[in-house]
């Protein structure tokens, strides 16, 4: 009879504590994402008087649907991961991606955005293993105005460029710095796993963020590589001032590239700098209007291309909002798109006007 007592002791210790760990490491899956859709025309000054109207899923923000979970282990320290994929609305089709790292092809994946495992702590920072936004990309987030999302004046000015390359990156490992006394910091390696031989298609970075008070700073540092080892590096400086209703940003970036690799047919990359300055007010809490100027001066042929944005962005809910959108251009020998989705037409003036709906969940 005792030993029966004991066993029975046992056996409920156990359960008692597997019952325990269990309740312990809290662990949580969120579906998230954003649709939007727009109807958007572009009239463009070329010898045929180039008219396009079309039913466009990106001019403001991209579509898209991801994962996103965590697990907390106690001791501040968390697992996390995300899988997230751009997709079309318009026609139902996973969206494209960009370069997998450096300047490699676009890999046709499905989660082409974000792809990662890692993990958190408070106290320590965070570990991303995986696909992600590059650090010295999201700096440059910080001088848009434009609502509800940045794809049309920021996105299509720095697309000139060629760094729609290093949007994402593969073969990621990143790391996030906690925030101590207002600033943070980003870096990130992204091997090229090229096959034997290879000696290139990786890149690294790394950016900083300095919030105080009403004023937040940001700063980047980029390299990459394409499989001959050539180096396009680039950096960027941004600033962004809020006062009640109104917010104002500029930003400004130099991207170095060595002339073989510009002129390599493949290539997108353009030697360059860009500046850009944003204003917003928030007319009412539903109401927010926006402008935004920016210009690209590419340095092999001299020329430079300018982009103006109005926007008007009526929030409907928390989630959705419908949107107005005014963008002219006035492109050198490297075209800016008048909207995000459209192509780009080098020496020549566009206009582009678009009406939307965005809804996130």
């Amino acid at each position: 009879m005792r030993s029966e007592i004991w066993v029975r002791a046992i056996v409920g210790g156990a359960v008692l504590t597997s019952v325990a760990a269990n309740a312990s490491a809290q662990s949580s899956v969120v579906i998230y994402g954003q649709v939007e859709q727009s109807i958007a025309r572009v009239s463009a000054d070329t010898a045929a008087k180039t008219q396009i109207t079309q039913v466009n899923p990106s001019s403001s923000g991209s579509s898209l649907i991801g994962f996103r979970g965590s697990e907390e282990f106690g001791a501040d320290l968390s697992a996390i991961f995300a899988l997230e994929a751009a997709m079309a609305p318009d026609t139902g089709i996973v969206g494209s991606a960009s370069a997998a790292s450096g300047t490699n092809p676009a890999a046709n994946s499905f989660f082409n955005r974000l792809s990662y495992v890692g993990l958190s702590s408070k106290q320590l920072g965070t570990v991303k293993l995986g696909r992600g936004f590059t650090p010295t990309i999201q700096t440059l987030i910080n001088a848009n105005v434009i609502r509800p999302n940045y794809n049309t004046g920021l996105t299509t000015t720095i697309a000139s460029q060629g760094l729609g390359n290093d949007f994402y990156n593969s073969n990621m490992i990143r790391y996030e710095s906690p925030t101590f006394a207002g600033l943070s910091m980003q870096a990130h390696v992204s091997a090229g796993e090229v096959s034997i031989g290879g000696k290139g298609g990786d890149s690294y970075g790394i950016a900083g963020k300095y919030v105080q008070s009403f004023l937040t700073f940001t700063g980047a540092h980029h390299v990459a590589k394409d499989q001959a080892a050539n180096q396009v590096r680039w950096n960027t400086a941004t600033v962004a001032a809020e006062f009640g209703a109104a917010r104002f940003t500029a930003g400004f970036n130099r991207v170095h590239v060595p002339a073989t690799l510009e002129s390599a047919a493949p290539s997108t990359y353009r030697d360059s700098r860009m500046r850009l300055l944003g204003a917003a007010y928030r007319v009412s809490d539903p109401l927010t209007l926006s402008a935004q100027y920016s210009d690209v001066k590419y340095t092999a042929s001299g020329s430079s291309s300018q982009q103006r944005v109005f926007s008007a962005n009526y929030a409907l809910s928390r989630r959705t909002s419908i949107y107005l959108l005014a963008a002219s251009v006035s492109s050198g020998a490297v075209g800016i798109a008048a909207i995000n989705g459209f192509a780009a037409f080098p020496n020549v003036s566009a206009k582009a006007y678009a009406l939307g709906v965005n809804h996130s969940f």
